[in-house]
């Protein structure tokens, strides 16, 4: 297979001779995009961007040009595809593998069905498709029910949530109900008490008007144009008493 940084794996290709000339002296892989230093050794076009010195020669690599005939050469070598491994095999020229590779049937892809986090397997060859495609719809399905059971479940904590703050917050305008019924109660038991001493602060008071309305009846029917008269009882013998000095007073 072709490697990402560098040249092309020796295993790629169907011959096992593969000329030195062909072989990068950094990677050891074959040459990808060859160019040529200045020193006149070739090496890859990646492999030499940060190169100061040729790992052959150790000159100082001052400048690089392209290839192109050996890069031709090697375009035109035998590969195998890059599935290989998983059962292709088709053998074609290197020029001609990236076209082959478009529609290779044991290449690997992305389902647009397996895009979940339960799929442990994101790529799959063309030949595992429709097995892959039913594995994930289960998986997708089963998805969505953990999905839903878990939003069933939120939504029952939450009710549940709900209903014990309902309840405290009826319980705690419960409490202030009763305490301000027994304000109500002592309220009115003062107020009862308060009428109480007012109405008998009001009947004395009714009785002493009472007492001062009769005495002003008596005097308004007092008449002092009369003749004061003084009645002594057993007159005679207080007279003989007082002539014979045994009492002075004829009270």
């Amino acid at each position: 297979m072709p490697s990402v940084v560098g040249g092309y794996e020796l295993e790629s290709f169907v011959s096992d001779d593969v000329k030195d000339v062909y072989i990068c002296p950094v990677c050891t892989n074959v040459l990808k995009l060859a160019v040529q230093a200045n020193c006149g050794h070739r090496m890859c076009a990646t492999c030499c961007e940060n190169l100061l010195v040729c790992p052959i020669c150790n000159d100082t690599v001052i400048n690089t040009i392209a290839d192109y005939a050996v890069h031709r050469e090697i375009n035109a070598m035998k590969t195998y595809c890059n599935h290989r491994d998983e059962g292709c095999e088709f053998i074609a020229p290197l020029k001609l593998m990236a076209r082959h590779l478009e529609t290779c049937e044991y290449a690997k892809h992305l389902i647009a069905d397996n895009l979940n986090a339960r799929c442990a397997e994101k790529m799959v060859s063309r030949h595992d498709t429709g097995n892959h495609s039913i594995e994930s719809q289960f998986a997708k399905l089963e998805s969505q029910i953990e999905s839903l059971s878990d939003d069933l479940k939120t939504a029952r904590n939450e009710n549940v949530n709900a209903k014990r703050k309902f309840q405290l917050t009826l319980a705690t305008q419960n409490d202030k109900l009763v305490a301000l019924e027994y304000t109500l109660k002592i309220l009115e038991k003062n107020n009862t008490t308060t009428s109480g001493k007012i109405e008998i602060q009001i009947a004395e008071r009714d009785v002493i008007l009472n007492e001062i309305r009769h005495r002003i009846e008596c005097l308004e029917t007092t008449s002092y144009e009369g003749v004061l008269l003084w009645k002594i009882c057993n007159y005679t013998t207080r007279k003989h008493e007082a002539v014979s000095r045994k009492n002075y007073s004829y009270v």
